[in-house]
């Protein structure tokens, strides 16, 4: 049942009709009035929308951040403006029974409608996945994201759109414009809902729909331009070469025959993981809004180049041409790298490049022409694909880190003994026979086969010996199917490793990181704190630590109970190479440590 049009089509059909009754304050001039104050307190909402969502909501209600942006000040912009307005026009006009209600319905209704649309706008940024209440604006047509115009009875949020681009380019025109930074924001709203789901202990887990302008970064950007062999070459690829994938634009219509492929290289940040531990995008996520002749082309990705699987060195594209696919980030690596590819017009300018909303601007070396790496021809952008020279050409690098650009003074080597490396251990185990109550784990979250799978909770030390708890007990971490649970450690009873005495003297406020034989960095995702009277265990893949000052207590040689033990979880078939904190080297492992298949 179609519930959110009929509450759509109610809302406007009581508030028109509240101020066309009669009655103190309705009619046709109190309707004026009102209609005046409500595009007034849109216009404050979308001016004040980012500035609110990057300064104060995202760090705090994530999950509603752009939604609740845009909805709050409304709110409060309306009720203040009613209330100035009841005070410097305190008396009504008469103008007759007939002429108040046909006038107080004429400006009802665009008032109604614009407040209808900006609250259903903002509920469509919230986390609520892709229909909500029957309610489902944007379609999937093989891998193509359209808006679907008939999704409401009552147009409102579409209304509402238009009516604020159009202002934005005339009298509420400012120099970051709406039709321009936010083309066809009922659109943008709908992308936000379609999102990956998944199936976790018989419950839909709906990926992230935000995150922050610090947990991306665009580092590089191509254009793929055709060699002139055929329309539709660009929609294709090495692997289907003649195969074309069928593209088209959120308003349904194809892109045309000379269309050139922009390509941007994306970079995320630890910030942007899912409590997986991955970083999962698919076409509605990234949004690049060209300009053509002062109009906005808003443009969505058909394709996505990525690392393919954890043990793989090389990247592989990933056409977006069949409903709910999304690309995954592998490995747990910290800053995996990803490139979004968009069929742009050879007459449209990209202006703004959106990630999850974020916008970042086409300026400095982004808009630089000369900057740009241009490829002729399909076969030549797959060429740089496979020899990773795409990623290179803009300073790019798939593995992350180069370890040759290290600081290694001072570095220790940590040599096998065997096929033990003192400090650092595979195992998913909690350390001394530890068990978990499941009736007492606090903030623990564990899954259908009682692993760890995140939150932090502190114990007493008689709380986690449970050794008769048996298979009641939670006694190990959870990692995926590409990855390895690693621990390193610190400090064991105030003695520490080699690793924690390289670690004291390193900057406590970045990352300590392990590093593979590819490059990849694996930034901790938890770890074990014992001082002798508490025991804290944090597991949090979606949050890792950005710094050793995030321990309860800072690491000592002086504490003589300390215990201190980092997890990790690293991509399984890797081997580790070293340990670092920043651009420091603290310990390379001889030979690498090897993770398994």
């Amino acid at each position: 049942m179609p519930i959110m049009n009929i509450a759509v089509a109610v809302l406007v059909i009581l508030i028109t009709g509240l101020w066309a009754t009669g009655g103190k304050g309705r009619g046709l001039f109190s309707s004026f009035l009102n209609t005046v104050c409500v595009v007034v307190a849109g216009a404050i909402a979308f001016a004040v929308w980012e500035p609110l969502v990057y300064g104060f909501l995202l760090d705090r209600v994530p999950d509603m951040a752009w939604g609740l942006g845009l909805i709050v000040p409304f709110v409060v912009a309306l009720f203040v403006l009613k209330i100035a307005t009841e005070k410097l026009v305190p008396f009504n006009m008469y103008v007759g029974e007939m002429t108040n209600f046909v006038g107080g319905l004429l400006f009802a209704l665009p008032a109604a409608i614009l407040s209808v649309g900006i609250f259903v706008i903002g509920v469509n940024f919230f986390r609520v996945g892709p229909e909500l209440l029957g309610y489902r604006p944007i379609k999937d047509e093989a891998g193509n994201l359209v808006y679907d115009p008939r999704s409401l009875w009552v147009p409102v949020d579409r209304i509402t759109a238009a009516f604020y681009e159009h202002l934005s380019k005339g009298a509420f025109a400012t120099a970051s414009p709406l039709w321009l930074y936010q083309p066809r924001v009922h659109e943008q709203a709908g992308m936000m809902r379609v999102v990956y789901k998944d199936e976790e202990d018989n419950r839909t887990v709906l990926a992230r729909n935000s995150i922050g302008p610090d947990d991306f970064e665009v580092i590089g950007r191509y254009r793929v331009t055709p060699s002139g062999r055929k329309a539709d070459e660009l929609r294709t690829d090495a692997e289907r070469p003649t195969v074309a994938q069928t593209v088209k634009y959120t308003n349904g219509e194809p892109p045309p025959n000379d269309a050139v492929i922009e390509g941007f290289i994306v970079q995320f940040k630890p910030g942007a993981k899912e409590k997986s531990g991955q970083v999962v995008v698919g076409a509605s996520q990234v949004r690049l809004v060209c300009e053509r002749d002062r109009t906005a082309v808003p443009v969505h990705p058909f394709a996505i180049v990525a690392q393919p699987e954890a043990q793989s060195g090389s990247m592989h594209r990933f056409r977006l041409d069949g409903p709910d696919i999304f690309v995954a980030s592998v490995g747990g690596t910290a800053t995996p790298i990803f490139a979004f590819e968009f069929l742009v017009p050879p007459d449209a300018a990209p202006r703004e490049l959106l990630v999850r909303n974020v916008r970042v601007p086409m300026e400095g070396e982004l808009a630089d022409p000369a900057k740009t790496k241009v490829y002729a021809g399909v076969a030549k952008r797959d060429e740089a694909i496979k020899s990773l020279a795409l990623f290179r050409d803009v300073g790019a690098s798939v593995g992350g880190i180069d370890e040759k650009s290290l600081d290694a003074s001072g570095m220790v080597t940590i040599t096998a003994t065997g096929n033990r490396y003192e400090g650092l251990t595979l195992s998913d185990n909690l350390p001394g026979r530890w068990l978990i109550n499941k009736s007492d784990r606090g903030g623990i979250e564990i899954d259908s086969e009682n692993r760890i799978i995140g939150g932090q909770h502190t114990w007493e030390p008689k709380q986690l010996d449970n050794r008769s708890l048996g298979k009641l007990g939670v006694s190990k971490f959870g990692a995926t199917r590409d990855t390895v649970v690693v621990q390193v450690q610190l400090a064991e009873k105030g003695a520490q490793t080699a690793l924690g005495r390289a670690c004291e003297a390193a900057d406590q406020h970045q990352p300590p990181r392990l590093i593979d034989d590819q490059g990849r960095p694996y930034d901790p995702v938890g770890f074990i704190y014992d001082d002798g009277k508490e025991i804290t265990i944090r597991f949090r893949p979606d949050q890792p630590l950005k710094g050793l000052d995030e321990l309860p207590s800072p690491l000592s040689r002086t504490k003589r109970d300390q215990t201190v033990i980092l997890i990790y979880r690293v991509a399984k078939g890797s081997k580790i190479t070293s340990f670092v904190i920043g651009n420091k080297k603290l310990a390379a492992f001889s030979p690498p440590v090897p993770t398994g298949r």
